[in-house]
């Protein structure tokens, strides 16, 4: 399907999908999924196609990312919040009344930035969020394994240019990063690696990954995180075994946020929304069978059932 575009100030334009679409009609909730660094839309797919056959899936690219490069772009500093404000001004722009969503590592500071906005101005976010899932996220410059806090404290420089073994070399360090060791050690492992390194060079400028990571570097969202209130159902999705974002860092979501709430852990999978087990990694929704994660979403979210309207 050939996405959407909607521009943004200064030339910018933002490439997006609502996925089962037709769910609209139904007076389903849409989710709205963000992404992370250096990530783009298609890399929810594990999650984003089978919600989609239960509810309205928003799913977009970061301005100067994937779906969303445009030469007109005048390619301006960003920021999380400015992130934050280009995924409002899309939700308006579409409609929505109220909205559903989940914010995966740096797509997590940004849905924490949005909330943060609608609870200290809320003319600022013309919708209602009525829950909000923030996975693998951060509040601040976050700790993880060497590599990674070395590769965010001196990131790609934002004016130099590398070459496609550079890029792959970056690429390798990432894809490896979101798996655990042990995982990473299994034919299975090895083999999701190579399948994806691939799609990890398409439309993703090293420049704009530089401007990503300087942004979450940036950002300390734990001084206004009380300010979200309880009416707005928070869950934190954080495996033990991340090593971009340790698992440490989500209890300062847990603190701020005085009524987030972790995940459930069933190993016998009858407690409706859990989890087996807490030992996975950064790319959390490639642990698990899919329906595992699509059940956290829907029980979480009591399957977005309220009408909405959107301009298609």
């Amino acid at each position: 399907m050939t996405p959407q575009v909607f521009p943004l100030a200064n030339g910018a334009q933002l490439g997006y999908e609502i996925l089962g679409a037709d769910h609209l009609k139904r007076g389903v909730r849409p989710i709205v999924l963000i992404n992370g660094m250096s990530g783009r839309y298609e890399d929810w797919e594990t999650l984003s196609i089978p919600l989609s056959k239960l509810r309205p899936v928003l799913v977009f690219d970061h301005r100067d990312f994937g779906a969303s490069i445009v030469k007109t772009s005048k390619r301006e500093e960003i920021t999380t919040l400015s992130m934050a404000e280009d995924a409002i001004a899309l939700i308006g722009h579409l409609g929505f009344r109220g909205i559903d969503a989940c914010g995966g590592s740096m797509g997590g500071v940004i849905l924490q930035q949005i909330l943060i906005l609608a609870s200290t101005t809320p003319s600022a976010v013309p919708f209602r969020i009525h829950h909000a899932l923030l996975a693998a996220t951060t509040t601040k410059i976050p700790r993880g394994d060497p590599e990674f806090i070395e590769y965010l404290s001196k990131p790609p420089p934002v004016d130099g240019r590398f070459t496609d073994e550079g890029k792959m070399t970056i690429a390798r360090l990432m894809v490896e990063l979101g798996y655990d060791v042990d995982f990473l050690r299994t034919p299975e492992g090895k083999a999701k690696v190579e399948k994806l390194l691939p799609s990890m060079i398409l439309k993703r400028p090293s420049k704009q990954i530089a401007r990503q990571a300087l942004s979450v570097r940036n950002t300390d969202t734990r001084p206004l995180l009380p300010s979200i209130p309880s009416s707005i159902p928070i869950l934190v999705i954080h495996g033990t075994k991340d090593r971009i974002i340790h698992y440490a860092e989500s209890n300062y979501l847990t603190r701020h946020i005085k009524h987030a709430q972790r995940i459930a852990i069933d190993p016998s999978g009858k407690v409706p929304g859990s989890v087996p087990s807490e030992a996975y990694g950064h790319s959390w929704c490639e642990y698990f069978e899919p329906r595992i994660w699509v059940n956290v979403v829907q029980t979480f979210t009591k399957g977005g059932v309220e009408e909405e309207r959107v301009k298609l």
